[in-house]
């Protein structure tokens, strides 16, 4: 059995297909034999006829010869017909004289049975003639009919090699769609092995999740436990300062926000950007903890501003020896006996004793100040200022940095003064304030 087979075509970018059934296949070939065989047997046919009719020709002119020679035999010189012309000169009587008189009436009966078969091949002749001429027009249309199936071949030759052509090209296409199909086989192999892959780097990362779910539910039993150790130092540290700066008669929200230190600070500013998330919010779902960051990350930066803070407040006094003469408040004035304010403490020691700044800062006047003879004054920040008179001598020029218990300058009774003396004066925002609050509360901080 034939196996079917498949012609393409292809046309404007597209490729189109029909199957010849094994049953088209054999119908094409048996047209094609038909007409071979119709051109061979129209070939054969013309050859049988025109023999055919040259055998009846000859046949005919044998005849005709035949009727010559008995018309010889008798005499008779004259023609036999109409298309034969025989002239024998002088021997016609010499041919009369040889034929006896009783051969006249047979050679007479033979002569009308000549002219007979003569009349019959005459007639055999035309029908014949009429035969060939039916048998020219077969012929004739035969030749037609294999001039056209000769053009039908020649059709079907170029429709079949224009077949064949597409069927080549069809093949090429279908080598490359093949080869195309190949690559993407691989291609998804690829894909497949990769897949493979990835699902088990999934398992894998998802053991690894549930691992760390695991360890974060530890750590954040830890965390908690952390923060709250923490939290309760930091209040404890925070308590001390408080108390500390308290003693000290300074505002502390004061003191914290003159600086921006505090979360209750106004001065802000800047472009609008929306934040994606809340950190410290999503840090406290994270840890779990039961104490938000962002309430442990303010008391830290309060915990820090105090700390700053407690660094320039001047806790210590400004002589290792010493004895208070006068405190801060109203006294009785010591030149006139009136009673007066006092907006400082007086230190008295032996003439030309050290006097130490008590706290780190920056010189802001050093020289002659009227009744307060010769003055340093150092300014702390945070609003923080204090006040050396009376010195004899000054050991720091304006502008300078001083640490704490640095040596700024030494005892003196200059300006208006009854003795060797020290007059020593804490200011904040320009507000005298009590230095034996100070002093009191460097004594907590250092037995702390």
């Amino acid at each position: 059995m034939v196996a079917p087979r498949e012609l393409f075509f292809r046309s404007n970018d597209h490729i189109r297909y029909f199957r010849l059934s094994s049953r088209a296949q054999a119908v094409l070939l048996a047209s094609t034999v038909v007409v071979s065989v119709g051109l061979l047997s129209s070939g054969i046919a013309a050859g049988f006829y025109s023999l055919s009719a040259k055998a009846m020709t000859q046949e005919l002119e044998q005849e005709k010869l035949a009727y010559v020679d008995l018309k010889l035999s008798l005499g008779d010189g004259a023609p036999v017909a109409d298309h034969v012309n025989l002239d024998y000169g002088d021997q016609a009587p010499a041919a009369q004289n040889w034929l006896g008189e009783d051969n006249t009436k047979q050679l007479a009966l033979q002569l009308a049975a000549a002219e007979r078969n003569l009349d019959q091949s005459n007639a055999r002749h035309q029908q014949l003639a009429m035969q060939l001429s039916e048998r020219d027009s077969i012929l004739e249309e035969l030749g037609q009919e294999r001039s056209l199936l000769r053009a039908s071949l020649a059709q079907a030759n170029s429709r079949i090699a224009l077949l064949e052509r597409r069927l080549a090209e069809a093949g090429s296409e279908n080598q490359a769609l093949l080869q195309k199909i190949s690559t993407s086989q691989s291609h998804f192999k690829e894909l497949a092995a990769r897949n493979e892959s990835i699902k088990s780097q999934k398992d894998t990362a998802e053991n690894d999740v549930a691992a760390m779910k695991e360890q974060m539910a530890a750590y954040s039993d830890a965390n908690q436990r952390l923060m709250r150790r923490v939290w309760d130092h930091t209040e404890t540290a925070l308590e001390a300062l408080e108390k500390t700066v308290s003693m000290t008669g300074i505002a502390l929200d004061e003191v914290l926000a003159d600086q921006i230190l505090t979360a209750k600070a106004d001065s802000q500013g800047g472009p609008f950007i929306a934040a994606e998330t809340d950190t410290y919010e999503e840090l406290d779902r994270w840890l779990g903890a039961d104490i938000s960051l962002s309430a442990l990350d303010a008391r830290f930066t309060r915990w820090a501003a105090l700390q700053e803070v407690m660094t320039v407040l001047p806790l210590a006094p400004p002589m290792e020896q010493f004895r208070i003469t006068s405190s801060f408040g109203t006294r009785i004035d010591p030149l006139n006996g009136r009673q007066a304010r006092h907006d400082g403490m007086d230190f008295a020691a032996p003439f030309k004793s050290s006097v130490y700044a008590t706290a780190p800062g920056k010189v802001v006047f050093a020289g002659w100040r009227g009744h307060y003879g010769r003055v340093v004054e150092i300014d702390h920040g945070h609003g923080l200022k204090t006040v050396y008179s009376h010195l004899n001598a000054i050991l720091v020029k304006k502008g300078e940095n001083v640490d704490s218990h640095q040596k700024i300058g030494l005892l003196g009774s200059s300006g208006r003064s009854t003795g060797p003396h020290v007059h020593y004066e804490v200011r904040f925002k320009g507000k005298p304030l009590d230095p034996a609050k100070f002093l009191t509360a460097g004594k907590y901080v250092f037995k702390s």
